[in-house]
């Protein structure tokens, strides 16, 4: 890529306006039809992304809080007395917080509020799949509370298709990220060490509106692969970068996968990513509402199986993106929804998802909305491998 190239990529998309009350009434009532339909009277939301989802309020996660939000009466917050000026200063007709010290034994603070909405006569939804509710907090909460009803993964379900103000942060995000990629291609040279490139992406995320600095994996050499770790490697001639980069926007992420060559790309490694694009063609042409996620799949997995360059492929080809939370959640890729051979799901419209698929050595990925006609790719890099320097 050409620097002239470079400079007219950092055209950004105005920022959007930040959601407003009527975004988050829309939420709350998209979460109270899954806990109607599940047979749950009152939703316990204690990951911190869905409490980030649901009010937009961001919580470190040292301790234990929920909102609590019943199916008709106005939801209450317990959480930390040091952080509740940020609930109550919000002024987006959230519902009402209750606080705690912390010298105070928080789950029982959660516990205590549940009894202002009797909840022992209500059916009280727990997420049993939030990495919030350890053992022993569950074993607390259930002690004191009437007939639970499972609500694993509720809220990170609706969370699946996303609302048009939420898709105009993934357009943000998605912006972020190709201007990274193509800074690093073009800045990245022999005898440059992977630390250095990944200064180089951080500094493009921060500079463009990033909401953190979490770059994602890039590795070159012995140790490189999909999710190696930051290590001392210097770029040589031969080598190829592998970048992932995954920046948020207001927590919200959009996804790239690139390979960048020191030199350049060999034959073998041309038919490499010919065959990907074909299977992500592929993929493409059926990523539409309506549609099942194994289909989806199917399309690509059977021509990379059948190229013999991806022996035992047994990944993903893809996962469900969005709202990874401020500060980010402790999972790095969200598997509520994924592209494997045994995917049971429907595609629906308003969707975003990182489809990605490797072999060869190359990698290639985007950050993809399903629109009411189709397809759409949010991220926009040219779909090729990257040259160092260009």
């Amino acid at each position: 890529m050409t620097a002239t190239a470079l400079e007219n990529m950092k055209v950004m998309p105005a920022d959007p306006e930040p959601f407003d009350a009527g975004e988050y009434a829309t939420r709350r009532q998209r979460v109270r039809a899954a806990m109607s339909a599940a047979g749950c009277d009152l939703l316990v939301v204690d990951s911190v992304e869905d409490i980030y989802y649901l009010t937009g309020v961001s919580l470190a996660g040292t301790c234990y809080q929920a909102y609590l939000l019943p199916l008709e009466a106005t939801p209450l917050m317990v959480m930390r007395e040091l952080d509740a000026g940020m609930f109550l200063g919000a002024s987006l007709d959230l519902g009402d917080c209750v606080s705690f010290g912390d010298h105070e034994d928080a789950t029982g603070a959660v516990l205590s509020a549940l009894g202002r909405f009797n909840a022992t006569r209500l059916r009280v939804g727990l997420d049993l799949a939030s990495q919030a509710l350890t053992v022993r907090r569950h074993a607390q909460l259930t002690a004191g509370l009437g007939p639970i009803v499972d609500c694993a993964d509720m809220v990170r379900g609706v969370r699946v298709v996303k609302t048009e103000r939420e898709i105009g942060y993934m357009r943000r995000s998605a912006a972020i990220v190709d201007i990274a990629m193509a800074q690093l291609a073009q800045k990245a040279q022999v005898g440059m060490s992977i630390r250095d490139l990944v200064a180089i992406a951080a500094g493009s995320f921060m500079e463009n509106g990033a909401s953190c600095a979490h770059v994602g994996p890039v590795s070159a050499g012995k140790k490189s692969g999909l999710h190696a770790t930051l290590d001392t490697h210097v770029l040589e001639r031969g080598d190829v970068v592998h970048a992932e980069l995954l920046p948020e926007y207001r927590g919200y992420s959009a996804r790239l996968m690139r390979s960048i060559c020191l030199d350049e790309p060999t034959t073998a490694q041309r038919a490499a990513l010919d065959m990907l694009l074909k299977a992500q063609d592929a993929q493409f042409a059926l990523l539409r509402a309506g549609n099942h996620a194994r289909d989806v799949d199917a399309a690509a997995r059977d021509l990379i199986d059948a190229s013999g360059l991806r022996p035992n492929f047994n990944g993903v080809t893809g996962y469900v993106l969005g709202l990874y939370g401020m500060p980010r959640m402790s999972r790095i890729s969200d598997f509520v929804r994924t592209f494997t051979r045994a995917s049971e799901w429907v595609i629906e419209a308003g969707s975003t998802f990182h489809m990605y698929l490797s072999a060869g050595g190359i990698a290639v990925s985007e950050t993809v909305l399903v629109g009411a006609s189709g397809p759409e790719r949010l991220t926009t890099s040219a779909r090729t491998i990257l040259r160092a320097g260009q």
